[in-house]
């Protein structure tokens, strides 16, 4: 049974990992496209362009605040898991 155990947390961990991996990736796609949109926003001279980009820069401010939540709570959670492998390498092998 403790191999059993170990496995999943293994695999928890490897899962979650990648999720991590996948948001990180994400927050620099993000913060690229926030990027731009501040240089076209210094570019632009009609109103409804600066309109769309405000809200288009709204909307990847948005995106940003929540990746970096979803980074942190991963990040927690990782730590957690890593922990708790640790812990059954000492009482389940």
């Amino acid at each position: 049974m403790g191999k059993f155990i170990k496995d999943k947390r293994e695999r928890e961990l490897a899962k979650t990992s990648k999720k991590l991996a996948q948001v990180t990736s994400e927050l620099k796609t993000v913060s690229e496209a926030i990027s731009l949109a501040d240089r076209c926003f210094n570019e632009v001279d009609n109103d409804d362009l600066t309109e769309a980009l405000i809200y288009d820069r709204s909307a990847l401010l948005a995106r940003y605040s929540f990746l970096i939540k979803e980074a942190k709570r991963l990040e927690l959670e990782l730590e957690a898991a890593k922990d708790l492998l640790n812990s059954g390498k000492n009482g389940l092998t």
